[in-house]
C-alpha cells in the first residue's frame, strides 16, 4: 500500500481535486498527506470531498497560512489521531493486515525561525549558538517533551507490540 505525502503550497486550484484523484489512481494510494493547503473551515471540506476519500484527519490552515490534511480509505486503513498541533498531526495507523504504527505529518515553517534568530552582524560563532538555542526552543514548543512522549507511545503499544523490542530500535536519547 502506497502513501503519498506533498507539500501541495495550496489546495484551491480548480483542478486541486482531480490532480489528487489522479495521484491517488495512478500510484494507488490509499493515504495522502498533504501541506500547506492554506485552506479552512467550508471551502477545504468542500475541496476534501472531491477528492474523494472516505476518512480524513484535518489541522486547519490559519489565514493562508499551513494546513495539514490527512486524507484516507477506512476500508485499507485504519487511523487515530493521537495528538494535533499547527504544525504536525501525530498518528497511530494500521493496515489491513498489519501492526499498528506511527506516523507524524509535519509542516514546519522554518523561514521566520531563521530570519528572526540569524544576525549578519553577530560573529559566526555567537550567530550559531543564538540560531541553536532558538531551535532548542522552537523543537520543544512545537513537540514538547520527546522523552515524555515517547514513554507514552511504549504505554500505548504494550498491549499491540513487544515494547521492549521496539526499545532496541529507537536510539536512546
Amino acid at each position: 500500500m502506497n502513501i503519498i505525502c506533498w507539500n501541495c503550497r495550496g489546495a484551491g486550484g480548480k483542478g486541486f481535486p482531480t490532480l489528487i484523484r489522479d495521484l491517488r489512481r495512478n500510484y494507488e494510494a490509499h493515504l495522502i498527506i498533504l501541506l500547506e493547503t492554506h485552506i479552512s473551515g467550508d471551502r477545504g471540506k468542500i475541496i476534501r470531498n472531491k477528492i474523494g476519500f472516505d476518512s480524513c484527519c484535518v489541522e486547519e490552515a490559519r489565514g493562508h497560512s499551513g494546513g495539514i490534511w490527512v486524507l484516507w480509505d477506512s476500508h485499507y486503513w485504519k487511523v487515530e489521531a493521537i495528538q494535533q498541533h499547527i504544525q504536525f498531526i501525530h498518528l497511530k495507523i494500521e493496515g489491513r493486515d498489519s501492526m499498528p504504527w506511527m506516523l507524524t505529518a509535519i509542516y514546519g515553517n522554518f523561514d521566520n525561525l531563521v530570519s528572526n534568530n540569524w544576525r549578519v552582524q553577530e560573529s559566526w560563532s555567537n550567530g550559531v549558538e543564538n540560531f541553536k538555542s532558538s531551535l532548542k526552543t522552537w523543537n520543544s514548543e512545537v513537540f514538547g517533551d520527546i522523552n515524555r512522549k515517547k514513554s507514552r507511545i511504549f504505554r500505548r503499544l504494550q498491549g499491540d507490540w513487544d515494547a521492549n523490542k521496539l526499545r532496541t530500535w529507537l536510539p536512546r536519547s
